[in-house]
């Protein structure tokens, strides 16, 4: 429940899926959505919130969606520009993690501009630890793993599955300056626009609680300079009780499921 600037209760209501913000494919054939049906099918059926999802590999292993062989899939536009020199392990150029991807960003701000015209309050998640948790592997091209970026960033992945070394800090570091610089964009990209809810990520690892509670004060601070002010959400932390949310600066969270 929340209120709007009038001071009338307002209840999102809504459903979702993945692909939403990013498109995706399998065989490394990224297939676009058809963002106006999807709209169009959010209105037809009364809802007003949805969530656009970001998913941070540009290929992510194993999705289980069939009864046996879950197939991998390939995601675009990234926020990051592909410069090279090099190839990252998705055989993609290496990402230089100071140069934003323009088309993520203009395409992150239609969507969102879309979903408000059309009444829909955006969810927006800024990261998405449960993806780097459930869905990595080795030729993932992970921007902020050492060999997919021409940096010198390196989150300690080697194989399998997890790897979240990229949000498991306790204090800010060099990965933290360059998330912030990402979060920044996104404000500027979004400010304006009434109908965004900020979520700094879902279902994260058990040692994030340092890094979302940094994301939060970083976006709330951040965002106090501009015209506007958004809510922020704090999601499920896997492993840890819900009183980390609880106890955190966010303005509304999203506990586990009892």
């Amino acid at each position: 429940y929340f209120k709007d600037a009038n001071g009338s209760a307002l209840i999102l209501n809504g459903s979702q899926t993945w692909n939403t913000l990013q498109d995706w494919g399998t065989n490394g054939s990224v297939q676009p959505l058809d963002f106006k049906a999807f709209v169009n099918f959010l209105t037809a059926h009364g809802h007003n919130f949805t969530l656009l999802w970001r998913i941070e590999m540009p290929k992510f292993c194993g999705l289980p969606i069939t009864e046996s062989a879950p197939p991998d899939f390939w995601s675009s536009p990234n926020p990051y520009r592909r410069t090279g020199p090099g190839n990252a392990t998705d055989g993609g150029l290496k990402f230089d993690l100071t140069k934003f991807d323009q088309g993520y960003f203009d395409l992150l701000r239609a969507r969102t501009q879309a979903l408000g015209n059309a009444g829909i309050y955006a969810g927006i998640y800024l990261f998405t630890g449960e993806f780097l948790k459930a869905f990595r592997c080795s030729s993932d091209g992970y921007p902020f793993t050492g060999a997919n970026n021409v940096n010198g960033i390196d989150d300690g992945y080697t194989t399998g599955k997890g790897g979240v070394g990229s949000i498991g800090m306790t204090a800010p570091n060099a990965t933290t300056a360059l998330q912030d610089a990402y979060v920044e964009k996104a404000v500027d990209t979004l400010n304006d626009l009434p109908n965004v809810l900020w979520v700094v990520s879902e279902e994260s690892s058990p040692n994030s609680v340092w890094w979302n509670d940094h994301h939060i004060s970083h976006l709330r601070a951040y965002e106090s300079k501009k015209p506007h002010q958004h809510p922020i959400g704090y999601a499920t932390i896997n492993g840890q009780p819900d009183t980390a949310m609880y106890s955190s600066d966010a303005d509304f969270v999203k506990p586990q499921a009892r």
